[in-house]
């Protein structure tokens, strides 16, 4: 479980004054184990900063954050809160370092110090996890993007973290590639892995079990994504897109159609519809 309380986080400024501007100011989070949560905002919202607090790369400035009861301030803790929750970026060509598949989803087993038996058996394992197994002597730079995320998630998978972020690893992907990752989150958290998915999509945010909306380094919504994305008018002013579906659903309410909120796609929409129509 990562617990937030009261945190705050500024970064050092070249200023006179020494300290920046706040980041984030008074947050209060709590991530359960197993938990699949979506965080959206606005550019400079606070959102990839919040995420490298989660994992130790920064540290609070004030509050108190712990990650399974481990303080990131403890030096000796913060090695193992890095183990326990791994990260995978943007641009994937950032967290590749080898020049195989195989290789490089071992590298950072070899730093760890994993003896080989146990890293042959790791490696295995996260290739067979996100679909890679028949490209492990593949080079990576004849991966597709979708499959070069896949190797990313690959290499975090082989540390065994029990929370892996996703910090908008899908915004440089094609259709396809964008698919793959998605529903290789969807396996992760299936099989008990706390996911943590950053992204601009509302589409994206609506396989999250939770929502978190951030603006000006603070949580300003909070909950079931349907239910946030239901009230559109309430995303307006932060510049967030809702789905498609539940745009539409919810110009033609405001035109006086008799349309519930139940809707969780656009499928059941049409159904609903149709049924309205059929009834003249």
């Amino acid at each position: 479980m990562i617990h937030l309380q009261g945190v705050g986080f500024r970064y050092p400024s070249v200023a006179e004054s020494g300290a920046g501007e706040w980041v984030l100011s008074n947050l209060d989070v709590t991530i359960h184990r197993g938990e699949y949560l979506a965080v959206m905002g606005p550019n400079g919202s606070g959102k990839s900063t919040m995420a490298r607090l989660f994992n130790g790369l920064l540290l609070p400035t004030e509050g108190v954050l712990t990650v399974d009861g481990l303080d990131p301030h403890d030096t000796e803790a913060v090695w193992e809160i890095r183990r326990r929750v791994g990260m995978v970026f943007q641009n994937p060509d950032n967290q590749i370092v080898a020049t195989t598949v195989i290789d490089d989803i071992a590298f950072g087993l070899e730093n760890r110090g994993v003896p080989r038996d146990e890293m042959v058996k790791r490696i295995q394992d996260a290739m067979a996890r996100v679909g890679l197994t028949s490209l492990e002597k593949a080079a990576p730079h004849h991966l597709s993007g979708g499959q070069k995320q896949r190797l990313a998630i690959a290499g975090v998978l082989a540390m065994r973290p029990s929370v892996i972020i996703f910090d908008e690893a899908t915004s440089m992907l094609d259709p396809l590639g964008r698919k793959e990752v998605l529903a290789a989150m969807q396996s992760l958290h299936q099989e008990g892995t706390t996911v943590i998915h950053i992204t601009h999509s509302a589409d994206e945010a609506l396989q999250a079990e939770r929502l978190l909306v951030m603006d000006k380094g603070q949580v300003v919504r909070e909950g079931k994504p349907l239910h946030i994305f239901s009230h559109p008018e309430e995303l307006e002013e932060l510049f967030l897109e809702v789905p498609m579906f539940i745009d539409l659903r919810e110009r033609l309410r405001r035109q006086g159609m008799a349309l519930s909120r139940d809707s969780a796609n656009s499928e059941e929409l049409v159904e609903e519809l149709w049924g309205l129509l059929s009834k003249g």
